[in-house]
């Protein structure tokens, strides 16, 4: 099995069916977050990723190179943009049990994405065990993260997708307009209140991308734990982002490194839908890029849709 692993699930209609079962055993739960949609301007703004046929990041694409669909419907641009603009990152830091020998990769793993930031990125901790926590608000001071983690000692059982959701109400308060969630963990739940399917309405809701940094244990997980590659990649294919499996043996410096390119490479489509009036109406969003002259196939990941404010 190679030692770079990554979980690609963009475009795959197959990955609700693969993971519901799974995680059928969480219960469902009503969560209201504030909606990420732009009420004051009506537009919607869609994430996106394009790789080429290697799986790297292909930059400097034209706007008229994406073609945005909504019911069926092509979309015009307002805006469109992409680089490496300042990003508000959320880390979920795995704290529990099953983390007992990981947590070396796990610090490293998080150093390493903490050198790739840039002046202007600000960064957030959220840590959990049987449940999660705030542990360090915004900051623009990396090394603040990283110290709080030298203390971190393992305990507990795992809310993982309790700790997305606690992710996402905080990436809601912060200040620059792309927000990620970057989850450190080994994958299992055994804990939440939330499932599956809430924790995915509530992304879509909120317009967070989710990255996750999947540290595969060396021991299989006990069988009351949830297959965790298939929650994760789930929860970051709901909106747009990306699930990199992490083994004893991985180059873990080429993986962040390119976890961090893609942070920084999204592209960032914005409209105005013609289509609104029901209040809570789920909106699908289809989107298709023309590659460039000459290129074979590119892979497009993005933002699937967004929920219409209800106020």
């Amino acid at each position: 099995m190679s030692g770079r692993c990554f979980t690609r699930f963009c475009g795959l209609l197959a990955t609700s069916a693969l993971i519901l079962p799974a995680i059928a055993e969480y219960p469902h739960q009503p969560i209201e977050p504030e909606s990420a949609f732009r009420t004051s301007s009506d537009l919607v703004l869609i994430n996106a990723r394009v790789l080429d046929g290697r799986g790297h990041p292909l930059n400097g694409l034209e706007a008229e190179r994406f073609h945005l669909f909504e019911g069926g419907v092509e979309q015009k641009l307002v805006a469109f943009n992409q680089g490496d603009v300042p990003v508000s990152i959320v880390l979920v830091f795995d704290n529990s049990n099953s983390m007992k020998g990981l947590l070396g990769r796990s610090r490293e793993a998080v150093s390493l994405l903490l050198k790739a930031a840039n002046s202007e990125d600000e960064f957030a901790l959220v840590e959990f065990s049987e449940r999660p926590s705030l542990a360090l608000n915004w900051t623009g001071d990396p090394s603040l993260v990283y110290d709080y983690l030298t203390r971190a000692e393992p305990h507990g059982t795992t809310a993982l997708l309790d700790a997305i959701v606690l992710g996402g109400s905080v990436a809601r308060r912060a200040h620059n307009p792309r927000r990620v969630l970057v989850v450190i963990s080994d994958g299992g739940d055994n804990h939440s209140r939330y499932g599956f399917a809430a924790v995915e309405k509530y992304l879509l809701e909120a317009g967070v991308e989710v990255y996750a940094v999947d540290i595969l244990n060396d021991f299989p997980q006990p069988a009351w734990t949830a297959d965790g590659p298939l929650v994760l990649a789930g929860i970051c294919w709901a909106g747009g982002g990306e699930s990199v499996q992490i083994e004893r043996y991985t180059n873990l410096a080429g993986v962040i490194e390119q976890v961090a390119r893609e942070i920084r490479s999204q592209y960032i489509l914005s409209y105005q839908p013609s289509t609104l009036g029901r209040p809570g109406k789920y909106h699908r969003v289809n989107l298709k890029v023309s590659p460039p002259p000459g290129m074979g196939r590119v892979y497009v990941s993005w933002r699937h849709g967004y929920y219409e404010p209800r106020d």
